[in-house]
């Protein structure tokens, strides 16, 4: 629902309103009663608020630098992830001796964007790599 409402690209107050639409709307799925929708109303002013006031700005766009530089370089499949000063890489396993290779040009062009350490995970992009349990 989120995409096709327009999700994100169409201004900061019209994300707003799609993230409570879509909220609203899984409060609504959960059960068919106002106290639902409500709940569901309520976590996405919750995520509103935490998007304007907890998220900085100018480390997100720090990782689109990033991510658009990998682009530049012919690399498609890829993410940087952010952790405090430190940009962890990920790229299908098969780029990974592409980007040793350019390593001191990667690493250069991030930390002039701010980051202090540049590091490249050896698991390789994998979706949804964030949600793998530890241990």
């Amino acid at each position: 629902v989120y995409i096709p409402l327009g999700g994100n690209r169409k201004g900061r107050l019209r994300r707003d309103l799609n993230v409570m639409i879509v909220w609203a709307l899984t409060g609504l799925w959960h059960g068919a009663g106002w106290h639902f929708v409500l709940w569901g109303a309520g976590f996405g002013v919750l995520l509103i608020l935490e998007k304007r006031f907890l998220i900085d700005p100018g480390r997100l766009e720090m990782v689109e630098k990033a991510e658009e530089k990998l682009r530049s370089m012919g690399l498609r499949q890829l993410r940087v992830r952010l952790h405090g000063d430190l940009a962890r890489i990920e790229v299908m396993p098969d780029k990974i001796p592409f980007l040793a290779e350019k390593r001191e040009e990667i690493a250069g062009y991030l930390r002039s964007l701010g980051f202090r350490y540049v590091t490249l995970d050896l698991d390789g992009f994998s979706s949804g790599s964030m949600n793998r349990p530890l241990g």
